[in-house]
């Protein structure tokens, strides 16, 4: 990312709605694990999100929200976010 168009994103860039669909297999279990899920973004530094999660059969749905903080780090975009209901995680 050039250093223009990474100077350019903000808390208030990201904005609107994202879906997303993760699967993959639990190593070393060998078990299947599936995720969907839909996120909300306000451009103020809040989020909401619904998630439904397949673990190996077992489906969960989640609702939750929280902060996000977006930043440029080394010329990467990373975005930041701290669940109300759960851990902290970066992407």
């Amino acid at each position: 990312m050039p250093n223009a168009e990474a100077q350019q994103c903000s808390n208030a860039t990201l904005t609107g709605a994202y879906g997303f669909l993760d699967s993959h297999t639990v190593v070393p279990a060998g078990t299947p694990f599936a995720a969907l899920g839909r996120w909300n973004f306000d451009g103020k530094g809040n989020f909401t999100n619904t998630l439904t999660i397949n673990d190996n059969g077992t489906v969960t749905h989640v609702n939750d929200s929280g902060l996000y903080t977006v930043d440029i780090i080394r010329n990467s975009l990373v975005v930041r976010f701290t669940l109300r209901h759960c851990i902290a995680m970066s992407f």
